[in-house]
């Protein structure tokens, strides 16, 4: 129980005495709404982490791309 309980703190002590940097994968996404979702998704968006880079009206929807943590998911 005490291995279980100290690993993770003497591990993360390693690394930044290492100078390991530590990096967070993201995903890109693409999104397809209907045009009345548009401020709903700008809204909601940091809620789930997520970043909307660009959004496009076509026709009668709106197409949103960002990207998102993977641990957001």
């Amino acid at each position: 129980a005490d291995f279980r309980s100290l690993a993770p703190i003497v591990l993360e002590q390693a690394l930044k005495e290492s100078g390991t940097q530590l990096l967070e994968p993201y995903l890109s996404f693409t999104l397809y709404a209907p045009q009345e979702y548009l401020s709903r998704a700008y809204h909601d968006a940091p809620k789930y982490c997520a970043t909307i880079e660009t959004a496009q009206v076509k026709k009668d929807e709106v197409v949103f791309t960002g990207e998102i943590p993977a641990r957001c998911i």
